[in-house]
């Protein structure tokens, strides 16, 4: 099973791991990492759109030393292309 147990994810917590909606905080962190849905596109590749929404998202508030992961499942390349 891949689920998470609640002590996972209490453990996770007590380590600082945090989610949020709020765009505006991703400027304090040290690490955004972008695990989004890439659902295969009419075509042969994967949409993209949710990553571009989350790269977005980041490059609004993106300062120097962040890093950023790209940990959805896409095409190689696609951090190169379209994230950076």
């Amino acid at each position: 099973m891949d689920d998470l147990s609640d002590a996972d994810v209490a453990e996770m917590l007590a380590h600082g791991f945090r989610t949020t909606t709020d765009e505006r905080l991703i400027a304090s962190a040290d690490t955004a990492v972008i695990c989004v849905p890439t659902p295969l596109a009419e075509g042969d590749g994967p949409d993209l759109r949710a990553v571009v929404g989350a790269t977005e998202a980041i490059g609004r508030n993106l300062r120097a030393d962040m890093l950023v992961v790209l940990e959805s499942t896409t095409y190689p390349g696609t951090t190169d292309e379209v994230v950076r």
